[in-house]
């Protein structure tokens, strides 16, 4: 009689309590609830308890996959040499180190982006232009000895 309760039990109340969505974040954490729409960049889901309420949803670079009641699994990763990830962005760069002025020395450089991952930079640095107009260094007798700036 114990077993038959049991088979009663599973066979007619474990489809209902497992009948729902799960996802997984990226975190480690689990939402369970019912997936109502998979969009471009969000998830939207219902809670179990309440599939009349509100929709809730959650971005879709935080998931790592979502397992369906009927155990479908759909996995979300992030491909990073994916040149989609990246369209909008610049692929030029020209760049100025603010702060080398005040130890005495000004640094340009130049970025170009060459593809997805991969650039070069052509940097050009004068020695001499900034606030510090000597530099000071110790030699062998340790004394401090001055030296006018030049590059």
């Amino acid at each position: 009689m114990k077993y038959l309760f049991l088979l009663l039990t599973v066979t007619f109340w474990g489809p209902i309590a497992f009948s729902q969505d799960i996802i997984f974040k990226k975190n480690g954490s689990q939402i369970k609830g019912k997936v109502v729409e998979v969009g471009t960049s969000e998830i939207k889901y219902k809670m179990p308890d309440n599939l009349d309420g509100p929709l809730y949803s959650v971005d879709k670079n935080t998931i790592n996959k979502i397992v369906y009641e009927n155990g479908r699994e759909e996995a979300y990763v992030t491909d990073i040499k994916d040149p989609e990830n990246y369209a909008g962005q610049l692929r030029r760069a020209v760049k100025f180190d603010f702060l080398a002025p005040l130890i005495g020395y000004s640094q340009f450089s130049y970025e170009q982006s060459t593809g997805v991952g991969k650039s070069y930079e052509v940097s050009l640095g004068i020695i001499g232009l900034g606030k510090s107009t000597q530099l000071g260094y110790y030699d062998n007798t340790l004394k401090n000895v001055k030296r006018k700036q030049a590059g």
